[in-house]
């Protein structure tokens, strides 16, 4: 696979509706969807040394699925083509628009435009100073939720980090999978903002669901990163079966604002803003 997910992504589908994102069934072609389908990795294996427990979360970067030999070739030419620079510029093709709309403040904190942004594949954790060698890292992992022993969410109302400009899901949905719920929740702030130290995981005062996207095989959902960009995962039935897709991001670890840049609050500047974030209150 040469090309990206973004490459299908018109932007006349964008939804603004309540931060810009886009959904795209089929965003892979047949075949080829096929191939990935039938190699995609276990939950065993995406794991790693993590313990499989009750619908948690699970994630298998691109510097370990490419070092890794035995890496399915319809796999590793996957990841290939969405750690490329290529898929930045497909990524800024779609999104331009509302990058410049929502970040009017990009070209001043990170002291250049963002075409003319640096590359690199991500590096271990966001922390790490590989991360900082490239104005824009780009990642693409497996995910998996592992089985549901009892009826939950594999994950709550939050906002991704400020270092994130884009992310992405693509659904890898098996055919005997009869679960329900795990729909991918898009949500609007009703009251707020909430304090700093609540944006991992964001109180049901705070907010109101907007939209549900339903969790099937070979689909698309992007969406460009704000402070407005609250989303979350539906609980999820009882089921042996994870939940599987691929993530794909693009994030930012340098500039004025590392890790704050692109969801950040102005009212989090406040000092007794700053102290609840410290105290996590």
């Amino acid at each position: 696979m040469t090309s990206n997910v973004y490459d299908s992504a018109p932007r006349a589908s964008i939804d603004l509706d309540p931060y810009p994102h886009i959904v795209i069934e089929n965003v892979i072609p047949e075949v080829d969807y096929k191939a990935l389908e039938e190699t995609f990795p276990t939950v065993e294996y995406i794991a790693g040394r993590e313990e499989i427990t009750n619908n948690r979360s699970l994630l298998a970067d691109s510097d370990r699925v490419l070092a890794d030999p035995k890496t399915p070739e319809p796999w590793r030419a996957f990841f290939e083509a969405h750690t490329q620079r290529s898929l930045f510029e497909s990524a800024i093709k779609l999104w331009g628009e509302q990058i410049e709309k929502h970040h009017p403040g990009l070209e001043a904190n990170f002291g250049k435009r963002l075409e003319n942004f640096t590359t690199a594949r991500r590096s271990g954790k966001e922390k790490c100073e590989a991360n900082r060698r490239a104005d824009i890292m780009l990642d693409c992992q497996f995910g998996s939720n592992a089985p549901v022993t009892a009826m939950s969410s594999t994950r709550g109302p939050h906002l991704d980090s400020g270092a994130k400009l884009f992310s992405s899901l693509v659904y890898f949905r098996t055919e005997d999978d009869d679960s329900t719920g795990g729909e991918y929740e898009l949500l609007r702030l009703k009251k707020g903002p909430f304090p700093r130290s609540k944006m991992k995981y964001i109180p049901e005062k705070y907010i109101e669901s907007v939209k549900r996207i339903p969790y099937r095989r070979n689909t698309l959902l992007a969406w460009l990163n704000t402070r407005h960009s609250l989303h979350g995962v539906t609980p999820r039935s009882v089921t042996s079966i994870p939940r599987r897709y691929v993530a794909i991001s693009g994030e930012c670890f340098t500039g004025a604002r590392p890790f704050e840049f692109f969801s950040h609050y102005d009212e989090w500047d406040r000092p007794i803003e700053r102290l609840r974030a410290k105290l996590k209150i």
